[in-house]
């Protein structure tokens, strides 16, 4: 017989499993629910398929509908699921999201005056880096910087490797 020790350690080692077990089967129960797409129509199954690929979970952060496993996201598939039965369009059940969970649900956004920055904001960004090093670039060509424009008994300084800064004559 095991000691007062040895019971607890099998006591604990039991529990472990027990958890685990409990959290595999939690694991299948969930990856069931999410696979089951009961379409008699191929065509239908595809347009369910390519939605939830386009359709972002509003609980998840940058997810797609199909790749999440949140309760929200869950019941969402189920929601497309029947109003592609009752006969609506792509559009319609997009802009049914839309409205229910604004634009964030969509992965692309419509091009509207509200998303212009959205859209344009990478374009303009890019011009005025350009801009940028133009006027980097040329301040740098016309900045006199040679020896060319030193004339006859200026001082000229020249910096040792010791640090010390001596002044000499440029002489003709």
């Amino acid at each position: 017989m095991p000691g007062k020790k040895g019971r607890v350690f099998y006591y604990l080692l039991a529990c472990n499993y027990a958890v685990l077990g409990c959290v595999v089967f939690h694991v299948d129960v969930v990856s069931a629910q999410t696979s089951s797409s009961d379409f008699t129509d191929v065509a239908l199954e595809r347009r369910y398929v390519t939605l939830i690929q386009e359709l972002r979970c509003p609980k998840c952060q940058n997810q797609n509908l199909q790749d999440s496993h949140s309760t929200v996201s869950l019941d969402l598939k189920d929601q497309i699921q029947r109003l592609l039965k009752t006969g609506k369009s792509d559009e319609e059940i997009k802009s049914y999201l839309t409205e229910r969970y604004t634009e964030y649900i969509l992965y692309r956004p419509v091009v509207g005056y509200h998303t212009f920055l959205l859209w344009v904001g990478p374009l303009f960004f890019i011009l005025i880096a350009i801009g940028v090093l133009l006027f980097v670039q040329r301040l740098n060509s016309s900045s006199p910087t040679s020896d060319k424009h030193l004339v006859g008994d200026q001082p000229h300084l020249h910096q040792s490797g010791s640090g010390e800064v001596s002044e000499t004559f440029k002489k003709e």
